[in-house]
């Protein structure tokens, strides 16, 4: 299932300059370094007990550890280098229901939706305590952000719908209304310009689906 998670996160992780992932995999495949790897993994993942200092010290050892194996096996590569952000993505993969998933770009753009002023830093720097404490505080927020908690039920219902397999087009049409009205008003309310991007794509990927289900009916 982790093998899994990793391959699915891929898509929204690696970038043309870095590639976490598909760093660890090029690793992977150098039958040398396959039983190194795996006891990073195992330390990694080693409980804690909720002690979130140690979870730091874990995830910058692994970034470490597997960095040095990169120096030594891909010289080159620098877009597989690993960070504590990274390593943090693969503990959210393993273990979702105690750790968050961290997008660089998509956590900054949040903080800033919220007025989060606190700096959680990104790469070597990243610091994962204050992305967690700011987790914990955002999911505390969210429920007073009605448009959200619209947008939520919502998107449960396009699930619904499509998992029924009915003739629903015009159910589905007009919940899919009803989220392009709740993106829109998220977007009015965004000051980040990176957010403001995936408002716009949010609606691109709305339309299509508007245009698709005009057909089913």
């Amino acid at each position: 299932m982790f093998a899994q998670a990793t391959q699915q996160a891929r898509a929204v992780m690696d970038t043309p300059a870095l590639q976490p992932i598909g760093g660890m995999q090029a690793l992977m495949m150098r039958p040398t370094e396959v039983e190194l790897v795996r006891e990073c993994f195992r330390w990694l993942f080693n409980d804690d007990d909720g002690d979130l200092k140690k979870r730091q010290g874990r995830v910058e050892m692994f970034a470490d550890q597997v960095n040095g194996r990169f120096r030594r096996c891909l010289p080159r590569m620098a877009k597989f280098t690993q960070t504590a952000g990274s390593a943090a993505l693969y503990l959210s993969l393993l273990e979702p229901e105690d750790n968050y998933f961290f997008v660089p770009a998509e956590a900054k753009a949040w903080a800033a939706y919220f007025g989060y002023d606190e700096d959680f830093g990104t790469g070597a720097a990243f610091n994962l305590t204050q992305y967690y404490a700011m987790c914990d505080d955002l999911l505390n927020e969210l429920p007073k952000y009605d448009e959200l908690t619209r947008l939520h039920t919502h998107l449960a219902r396009l699930h619904e719908l499509l998992d029924a397999g009915k003739d629903a087009g015009r159910r589905l049409d007009f919940t899919l209304q009803e989220c392009f009205r709740e993106i829109n008003t998220c977007g009015n309310k965004i000051p980040d310009v990176q957010l403001s991007r995936m408002v716009v794509d949010f609606k691109n990927e709305l339309e299509k689906c508007r245009e698709q289900v005009q057909n089913l009916e």
